[in-house]
């Protein structure tokens, strides 16, 4: 999950309970320049969560 803002708590509650959750700072996360869309964001936190 992508923190902006504090949009992202109310969600955060609800799934706690049945996922294992990690919260990434986008700052820390940033992909190559490029285009960016919201699907290879998502794509590109999935590969980092996937390498550790």
């Amino acid at each position: 999950m992508e923190a902006t803002g504090v949009y992202w708590k109310p969600v955060w509650h609800v799934l706690e309970a049945e996922f294992e959750l990690v919260l990434a700072n986008a700052a820390h996360i940033r992909n190559v320049p490029g285009r960016k869309t919201d699907v290879s964001d998502a794509m590109w936190i999935a590969d980092l969560l996937a390498h550790g």
